[in-house]
């Protein structure tokens, strides 16, 4: 007895250490610039930890009895029906992400001003795209609209037709401060704007939100409404400004008075001019941009920057692009798409490659081989002149301005271990070049149908520059080479820096113990990956003659679920969704719709328990505590997975197996 004792203590004291380790290495390692920002919890870790905080509980058979201080639970939620479920041996491990030095997207609230006319159009495609990224957002329109997180703003008296809503800044601006008061920062933008989350967070990241900050692109004075000329800089609402969390507590006192007396104005103006009151002027930004960027002439010199002007240039070449306005449905997922590049891990999780940072640079460089220029401005064309761009400034042409994807280029035969490597295609314009069909043989499925394109392909490693002197050394962001495949194809070589593989949550679903909670999955990924003590205190249901009532809830959008696994410990027990018509596959979660309430049931089964009575006889103790993995697939995100304790009914002896000693019916199982 004493050295069993003495064993699981040691075996404690190694998987508490190993757990502090964990814990460490989730908050070391989460720099997303540098490494993988992932950490993987065992299985064994997971179980271990449990059996050994319970020791003192364990039962003879192994398994997990209901502590004699924990009475049965109280849930009375009427569960939704629900269907079948999977069941396997083998649990699926949580994938936990570690959270990052820099801003993360749960410390910014976005604020959206809409209308109901624009529910099937700017908005779907804005949470079909960047929102997807985003946890905390509250659309304001005129009125409510069902299927959105939406708050109905009601004009003031004489402004029912002023500018599109102008009047709706102040209101919505008073709401988000109530809404999220540990919020570091708010970003308020419009409908058809696109915002590059992560260029986003990497911009406000530079700035102190305890200090007052008013940041966007820096607007002229022009004339309002009143035909008067307003001679104060503000911040371009459709360009998105952001106001930090010191500036809003102050804002919040002077932002009623403002609402009364600045009227039939712009609501940007508005905006600036009560920000000017207390005191603040615009801190302007590079990357806000008021219109799309075909609007503007880019280039790597930094033209552009906003200080005391407006431009027609643009560049990528100081940071990266934080926002576009003015956009079609089309304009919005070709940016998304352009941007990720995204693949499936061996467990189903879902990693990411988001380029958000290299978008819009500029590449130039001159083959002597095929005697054109090449320009890139990478995400969106190929430019080529019939000249040396290093003797004049050439005559560009933009042959290929059709962006199409971006993805992880991977060589079947290349085995685990092949280069990083991916490919941007863009293909020729087709109402220029009077058509874009071409005849080739290519291999590669996702050219197809075949149309005449550039390939970029991009190598996450230096390379020495195609119109180099001999003496460069090699380096990144740079053109390597460019040559013509075939007849459909230019392939041109691009070496850059590549951005960091992330595995991707959905940052909007919730699951908790109690409605609307999230002490079990928060922003898509186990709730004990943000609070590794959840790991020792995790949720227990303890009543077996009811079902665990599961909540799911979306913070907003919508979500399909490919399906939901439950795994148990020990083996011999099951556990289900009951009652059922919830598809374990195809179901679609809705943020308008509420919350889903899952019923899991658990059941033990009896011949497998010690000692057990005769066939028909009632076992003496009438439940068994088990541990239940769940895991929540949601469609274009990692599984959600996660544990908690729940006390499972025992089921009555089998009649096959009455016969069997407790060892061979445990070895038939």
């Amino acid at each position: 007895m004493q050295r069993s004792t003495l064993a699981c203590a040691q075996r404690a004291v190694h998987i508490l250490v190993g757990a502090a380790l964990m814990y460490t290495a989730l908050h070391i390692f989460g720099d997303g610039d540098r490494r993988d920002a992932v950490a993987i919890l065992s299985r064994m870790d997971l179980a271990d930890l449990r059996v050994v905080v319970e020791h003192t509980h364990t039962a003879p058979d192994g398994s997990l009895p209901l502590s004699p201080e924990l009475s049965p639970g109280s849930q009375q939620e009427k569960p939704l029906p629900a269907s079948s479920s999977v069941q396997s041996r083998e649990p699926e491990s949580p994938v936990c992400v570690a959270r990052g030095r820099g801003l993360d997207t749960s410390e910014v609230a976005f604020g959206i001003l809409t209308s109901d006319r624009f529910v099937a159009t700017r908005l779907l495609s804005q949470q079909q795209t960047w929102l997807k990224q985003v946890r905390d957002v509250v659309f304001y329109s005129e009125s409510y609209i069902a299927t959105l997180p939406t708050v109905g703003l009601s004009p003031p008296l004489g402004e029912e037709l002023v500018g599109s809503g102008a009047w709706k800044n102040f209101p919505a601006l008073m709401d988000l401060y109530r809404r999220f008061p540990s919020h570091k920062w708010v970003y308020f933008s419009d409908d058809d704007t696109f915002v590059y989350v992560r260029n986003l967070l990497s911009r406000l990241g530079h700035y102190d939100h305890d200090k007052d900050f008013y940041l966007g692109l820096y607007w002229t004075p022009r004339v309002d409404m009143e035909w008067k000329e307003v001679h104060i800089a503000y911040a371009s609402g459709g360009a998105g400004y952001a106001l930090s969390r010191a500036l809003l507590s102050r804002m919040s006192t002077t932002m009623r008075t403002c609402h009364k007396n600045y009227r039939r104005w712009a609501g940007d103006v508005r905006v600036g001019k009560c920000v000017l009151d207390l005191g603040v002027q615009i801190t302007p930004e590079v990357g806000f941009h008021h219109e799309p960027h075909d609007k503007y002439t880019w280039d790597m010199s930094g033209g552009g920057f906003p200080y005391l002007h407006l431009s027609n240039r643009a560049s990528a070449g100081i940071t990266a692009p934080v926002s576009f306005h003015h956009l079609t449905v089309d304009q919005m997922h070709m940016y998304y798409r352009m941007q990720m590049a995204d693949e499936r891990g061996p467990r189903g999780e879902l990693f990411r490659y988001d380029f958000a940072p290299q978008l819009f640079k500029e590449f130039m460089a001159f083959s002597p081989t095929l005697g054109y220029s090449f320009r890139v401005l990478f995400g969106v064309s190929v430019e080529v002149a019939h000249a040396d761009h290093r003797a004049s400034p050439p005559q560009w042409r933009r042959d290929f301005g059709d962006p199409l994807y971006l993805r992880r280029a991977v060589d079947p035969n290349g085995g685990a271990q092949q280069p990083l490597r991916f490919h941007m295609v863009i293909a020729k314009v087709p109402e220029i070049f009077h058509g874009d069909g071409c005849s080739a043989v290519v291999d590669d499925p996702f050219r197809l149908p075949l149309r005449k394109a550039a390939v970029i392909a991009v190598q996450c490693a230096p390379c020495k520059r195609l119109d180099a002197p001999a003496d460069e050394p090699p380096g990144y962001n740079r053109i390597c080479d460019a040559w013509k495949e075939d007849e459909c194809t230019l392939k041109i070589l691009l070496s850059l820096s590549c951005p960091a593989r992330q595995v991707v949550h959905a940052p909007a679903l919730d699951v908790g113990s109690t409605r609307n909670g999230h002490d079990l999955v928060f922003r898509g990924q186990a709730t004990a990956c943000a609070e590794p003590s959840r790991l020792l205190r995790p949720y227990e249901h303890a009543d077996p003659s009811r079902p665990a009532i599961l909540h799911i809830s979306l913070k907003h959008g919508d979500l399909s679920l490919d399906e939901i696994k439950f795994y148990t410990s020990p083996a011999w027990c099951t556990a289900s969704i009951v009652h059922g018509d919830l598809s374990a596959r195809g179901t679609l979660l809705r943020h308008a719709a509420g919350g889903r309430e899952i019923a899991v049931a658990c059941t033990c089964l009896q011949h497998r328990l010690p000692r057990w009575p005769q066939p028909g006889q009632a076992h003496p103790r009438a439940a068994v505590r088990a541990n239940v993995t769940v895991a929540i697939r949601p469609t274009g995100f990692t599984a959600a997975v996660f544990s908690y304790l729940q006390s499972c009914a025992v089921e009555p002896t089998r009649k096959d197996s009455s016969s069997l000693s407790p060892v061979a019916a445990s070895e038939s199982i």
